[in-house]
């Protein structure tokens, strides 16, 4: 029934509105890849894990990197089209983009918004710094 689409982005620019939905898939998809690392790379250090953690933790953080890569990627084209729209486009008061997103999408959009990272090259941060030493262990040969 077409009386009940959603009024919210009835003036905006459809550009925002994937860029918005982008954003909570991101989101969404990263805290996965976060909650894969914290499961398999949760050693203490490369001392106390064993090889086959050392490797799961390896191939982990292998596959976290080609993540972030990918969707940074994406990201940095879009900023730069977002830059541009909030200058021409009335009514987006939020300057950067970071801060249009977690406005706009709030909690769907937490990563944006997340007290442990201050920039956006810190959300984009491979591997993350609460991994970065496991992520470095080498397996040990048999």
């Amino acid at each position: 029934n077409c009386a009940d689409t959603p009024k919210e982005f009835d003036d905006s620019d459809q550009f925002l509105m994937w860029f918005t939905e982008w954003s909570e898939d991101f989101c969404f998809h990263k805290d996965i890849e976060n909650k894969k690392l914290q499961t398999i790379c949760s050693f203490t250090n490369c001392e106390s894990a064993s090889s086959k953690q050392k490797s799961e933790c390896l191939n982990a953080c292998r596959t976290y990197n080609m993540f972030i890569n990918k969707w940074h990627i994406e990201y940095i084209n879009q900023h730069y089209t977002y830059d541009d729209l909030h200058k021409n486009i009335k009514g987006i008061k939020e300057k950067d983009t970071p801060t249009f997103l977690s406005k706009k999408c709030g909690d769907k959009c937490s990563c944006f918004n997340n007290k442990d990272v201050n920039t956006v090259d810190e959300l984009f941060e491979t591997p993350p710094k609460k991994y970065e030493n496991n992520c470095k262990c080498a397996p040990t040969p048999p």
